[in-house]
């Protein structure tokens, strides 16, 4: 009963979001990342690249609706810090393709998704009290399913790449009796299973491309 109840919520909050936001669940291996029509893909930029690349580049990770009126940062040419490319006014924050990945790779975060971020960052447990969301509809590339904080892939295995995906945060942890954590599955998959940044990963494709 736990285990349905827990599913059933899931599938309402992916439900809402997906609805809201033109998007449909993958649920069989994609044969890459999908875009939104509204923002096709600028493919690579790099930090020496223009602004205006960059935040185009930011805002193909999500839907219109919410990437137009995002924060858009960009990593820097040196150092840590990110680089405020444009202030946004409605709570969520688009970065730019990370640089140090070998596929084009922006995402766009809600506020709880930047504070699990900020946490991920300074190696520090994230407090996830409410339901989070990130968007990477141009798809990305880790370098560990297993480490999160892996710098290369292990043994110079292959990055792990998700085609075009939402990630989903909750409060508690996510089951793997509920979710696979086998990322070449073509299903919502959990990403860093029982760490602190555990995650779930979920494949999509814009409504419109189906």
């Amino acid at each position: 009963m736990k285990v349905r109840m827990f599913r059933c919520m899931v599938g309402a909050l992916l439900l809402v979001v997906i609805v809201a936001t033109g998007c449909t669940v993958v649920v069989q291996p994609d044969a890459g990342a999908v875009v939104p029509a509204e923002t096709e893909s600028t493919g690579h930029v790099s930090p020496t690249d223009s602004v205006e690349a960059q935040i185009a580049n930011a805002m193909s990770a999500a839907p219109l609706a919410i990437a137009q009126d995002a924060t858009i940062l960009g990593f820097p040419v040196e150092g840590e810090e990110m680089v405020l490319l444009r202030e946004g006014t409605n709570g969520w924050t688009c970065l730019a393709d990370w640089p140090a990945s070998p596929t084009n790779d922006p995402m766009c975060n809600d506020g709880v998704w930047k504070a699990w971020m900020d946490a991920f960052l300074a190696g520090e447990e994230p407090e996830v009290t409410r339901p989070g969301l990130s968007y990477m509809l141009q798809g990305g590339d880790d370098t560990s399913n297993v480490d999160p904080f892996a710098p290369v892939p292990e043994d110079m295995e292959e990055w792990v790449t998700t085609p075009a995906h939402l990630m989903l945060l909750l409060p508690g942890k996510f089951d793997a009796e509920d979710f696979t954590t086998d990322y070449e599955s073509g299903y919502p998959y959990i990403m860093w299973d029982e760490t602190l940044y555990e995650h779930l990963m979920i494949p999509v494709v814009p409504a419109d491309r189906q």
